[in-house]
């Protein structure tokens, strides 16, 4: 997966993909992670734990 789009604090662009493990039993989701780029949030801006949105 993609994420894409501009920070709201600097308007620099964001663009970070990732990956989803996905485990389906009978037609439901039974497991789910994803694996992302932690270095992603380390630009000036993409604090996004400390969002207040």
């Amino acid at each position: 997966m993609r994420g894409v789009g501009r920070l709201v604090q600097t308007g620099d662009p964001f663009d970070m993909t990732y990956i989803a493990v996905v485990t389906v039993e009978d037609g439901r989701i039974t497991f789910y992670r994803d694996y992302w780029n932690p270095l992603a949030v380390l630009r000036p801006g993409a604090d996004f734990a400390g969002s207040t949105r």
